[in-house]
């Protein structure tokens, strides 16, 4: 997976400009059910690197429990997914067939986050928290130009 990000004129909005997803399943038995399973699992991985959150008061009772509440992303949010495979089979299943899908869940929020941190680097900010909601991002950058602000 190869996710960037760049700036744009609202600058905690962050827009994801190219995603490659690259999975070695083994046998390709289905390969509908296969790109399904890497689109679904880089739409999770978006999701968690960029909108969902779940939040507790002081109580420890959810406050994030309606969809109103709790952000995922939708069709709007996605970029469109470059996907390729590749087939090596595996010796340790039947069929050489191996699991897909959770690569393109699990990497993206390091993917995302350093991308995002890329591409704001030259203003000193580093985020390191996900999901990188567009306050954690505006947070940021103001934290940024405080200490640029404190230092001189």
């Amino acid at each position: 997976m190869r996710p960037s990000s760049r700036s744009t004129r609202t600058p905690s909005r962050t827009e994801i400009l190219d995603y490659v997803i690259f999975e070695d399943c083994g046998r390709r038995v289905n390969p509908l059910i296969l790109d399904g399973q890497s689109y679904g699992g880089a739409a999770q991985g978006i999701g968690t690197a960029l909108f969902e959150e779940t939040l507790y008061d002081g109580a420890g009772q959810p406050v994030t429990s309606t969809p109103a509440d709790y952000i995922m992303p939708g069709p709007a949010e996605l970029p469109h997914f470059r996907l390729g495979h590749s087939e090596t089979l595996s010796p340790y299943s039947r069929h050489g067939i191996k699991g897909v899908g959770e690569g393109a869940a699990i990497a993206p929020a390091g993917a995302i986050v350093n991308a995002i941190n890329n591409a704001l680097a030259p203003l000193g900010v580093e985020l390191n928290q996900v999901p990188a909601t567009p306050h954690r991002v505006l947070s940021a950058i103001f934290a940024a130009q405080s200490r640029k602000e404190a230092a001189q």
